[in-house]
């Protein structure tokens, strides 16, 4: 599941690990640490599965080409 897509916390912070296991481990201790959120290994999975499948947020800042105007070449 380890990839380059970064894991941020809503309140700012980013998870700065490689491996699912690093980041398994660097999510639940920072939900403990930050937020007194006790997450088993399972819940900080979920949080990796659930990034995973969204959306990245480059694809929404990139500026859609609006091809409805353009012209057909003859």
């Amino acid at each position: 599941m380890a990839d380059d897509k970064p894991i941020r916390c809503d309140c700012g912070y980013h998870v700065l690990a490689t491996t699912e296991e690093q980041q398994v481990a660097e999510v639940r201790r920072h939900a403990w640490r930050a937020h007194r959120i006790s997450f088993s290994t399972e819940d900080a999975l979920a949080i990796l599965l659930r990034r995973e499948l969204e959306p990245d947020e480059t694809e929404h800042a990139r500026p859609s080409i609006d091809t409805r105007h353009r012209k057909e070449s003859a």
